[in-house]
């Protein structure tokens, strides 16, 4: 559905280098940082997940 000035909340318009940044990211992601590890640690133990503990992998 559009919305009033016929924008769809569903479409992001990127610039072209924004594109470019963009699918380069998906392509080749970098590795998670310390403090992303930690969070979703945090996340997976508030939500009772039994492999809490597991390492990820490098």
């Amino acid at each position: 559905m559009k919305s009033a000035n016929g924008n769809s909340p569903d479409i992001t318009n990127l610039k072209p280098c924004d594109h470019q940044a963009f699918f380069e990211a998906l392509e080749s992601p970098s590795s998670p940082t310390e403090a992303l590890r930690v969070a979703f640690l945090r996340q997976k133990e508030s939500l009772g997940d039994p492999d809490a503990n597991t390492s990820f992998p490098d």
